[in-house]
């Protein structure tokens, strides 16, 4: 608990403590706050930990319950429901929103929804009365997001915080008080574990050396980890672009894919029409969260245009270049029928 923006006070919170006396205070120059993040309830419920569970509980479970309902259809959801389901629970997967993963391409959150379906478990999208039938279920797993620890007196001092309480940050991860820096899901950017770390590196040495290496979180692979597996990264503005062409690159046209007998699946990728620059790519597809590092590379060089000799033949990978192609008109790997 900051006392000021030099001071934290250590308070006993360990479980089943009579009370919440000071241990002791700690002073330093500089403070770092990497704090976290803990599920997020929704309104009308709350985790007692046996039937209403995070994800947290979820994967501590002792045995497999015969049916579950999961609420939130974001990458954990999707997850969870992957995992579940492939034990033998029953999953029902509740969504808000009228698709899986709201903020990703509506192509690939289709793609997702059609493999759980296959997978046997039953998807519910625009379900604004997800707890209705919770009785039904034996376990009931919320999985709706995240809030920051952020209890932790940061009013105290002034520390500005955005509307669902993420710290606000600069490039280079500082609060708007000079000496305190605030790294990882706490400060809201990305809610990735590979992204706090690297900020977490590159803050302490912010600390010791002066601010000198900003976060570089503009291009960030995502995967969800469903079967098969999905992944995207884009270009931080690619929202703007509105003039972007798609391409489309099947598996099932892959000779890499065939030899390993990898059918399901393809590459989606979106092209400046003027410039012919790569913007954004979409996988759904065995292997596709390794894959979607290159496609990361591809972007963050600034390539400016993705040619047949930087890519083996046959590999997954090339697939990369044939949406691309495919973007522009010019894929020879693609038979496709005159208007």
């Amino acid at each position: 608990m900051f006392k000021d923006k030099n001071t934290l006070v250590v308070l006993n919170n360990v479980r089943g403590a009579v009370s919440k006396d000071m241990i002791c205070e700690v002073f330093a120059d500089k403070i770092i706050i990497a704090s976290g993040t803990k599920p997020s309830i929704i309104k009308g419920s709350a985790f007692d930990g046996n039937k209403v569970i995070s994800s947290t509980e979820a994967l501590n479970l002792k045995k497999i319950p015969k049916n579950m309902l999961i609420i939130g259809g974001g990458a954990i959801g999707i997850e969870m429901a992957t995992i579940f389901s492939g034990f033998g629970c029953q999953i029902t997967l509740s969504e808000y929103e009228n698709c899986l993963l709201p903020n990703e391409d509506k192509e690939i959150s289709e793609e997702i929804r059609k493999n759980l379906l296959r997978q046997g478990v039953n998807v519910l999208t625009s379900c604004a009365n997800a707890l209705d039938n919770a009785d039904k279920y034996e376990k009931v797993l919320i999985v709706t997001g995240r809030t920051p620890n952020n209890d932790l007196g940061l009013e105290n001092i002034g520390i500005k915080t955005a509307k669902k309480g993420f710290i606000e940050t600069n490039e280079f991860c500082q609060t708007n008080i000079e000496n305190i820096y605030a790294v990882g899901d706490v400060a809201g950017k990305n809610l990735l574990a590979y992204t706090a770390q690297n900020e977490g590196a590159l803050t302490a040495e912010n600390v010791v050396k002066g601010n000198f290496i900003a976060a570089d979180n503009f291009i960030v692979p995502q995967a969800v980890f469903a079967m098969p597996q999905s992944a995207s990264v884009k270009v931080l503005d690619f929202s703007k672009y509105k003039d972007a062409v798609f391409g489309k690159f099947p598996f099932t046209a892959s000779g890499r894919a065939f030899i390993e007998s990898e059918r399901t699946g393809f590459v989606k990728c979106a092209v400046d029409k003027t410039t012919k620059r790569p913007l954004a790519f979409w996988i759904v597809g065995a292997h596709s969260d390794e894959l979607i590092n290159t496609a990361s590379q591809i972007l963050k060089s600034g390539m400016e245009y993705i040619s047949r000799e930087t890519m083996f033949h046959p590999s997954l990978s090339e697939s990369l270049l044939n949406a691309y192609e495919d973007a522009l008109g010019k894929c020879t790997e693609l038979v496709k029928n005159k208007d």
